[in-house]
């Protein structure tokens, strides 16, 4: 039994499956994973607009950085 799971392992080409639930997983794996990654980069985007860098890293009150980051 060993050597058919490991043999199974090792196998490049997935089964065929008749009902596709291995399919249906990934769909769904693939789904989490995106609005996963849509949500933290719209948490991202707002976080940037409501704290800037330049005022959470203290450079606002230099009068020429917005002159060197235009």
């Amino acid at each position: 039994m060993q050597f058919r799971a490991i043999n199974r392992f090792l196998s490049f080409k997935s089964p065929v499956e008749r009902d596709g639930r291995t399919a249906r997983v990934y769909l769904g794996m693939l789904r989490i994973y995106l609005a996963i990654v849509t949500l933290l980069g719209v948490l991202l985007c707002a976080a940037l607009y409501l704290a800037p860098p330049s005022a959470v890293l203290g450079f606002d009150a230099m009068p020429t950085f917005a002159a060197a980051m235009p």
